[in-house]
């Protein structure tokens, strides 16, 4: 690839990362990845979807007894997923 056409794409690129809508929602990504490698294999089998709203970790499980022991885990995490951020993204964890 010439020099030319590779400045090119970084340039896009650079300008797609800026977007501000788009920076948030890969952060979002980003906590979502900390959320699963923080709470670790034998918890993520129970949990049905995870997602991201204005600073809210929405979380579904299928057990009570992992919705206790995340509920009982939730400022430790809330605090864990910031701190690898870099950033205070998540303000609250919701278990359903």
């Amino acid at each position: 690839m010439k020099k030319n056409n590779l400045n090119s794409i970084n340039k896009i690129i650079k300008k797609i990362v800026s977007n501000p809508k788009l920076s948030i929602r890969l952060e979002e990504l980003d906590a979502i990845e900390i959320w699963y490698n923080l709470i670790g294999d034998n918890l993520k089998k129970y949990i049905l979807d995870s997602r991201v709203s204005e600073g809210v970790l929405y979380v579904k499980v299928k057990s009570a007894t992992v919705k206790n022991e995340l509920f009982y885990r939730k400022e430790m995490l809330i605090d864990k997923i910031n701190s690898e951020l870099k950033k205070q993204l998540i303000q609250d964890i919701n278990i359903k």
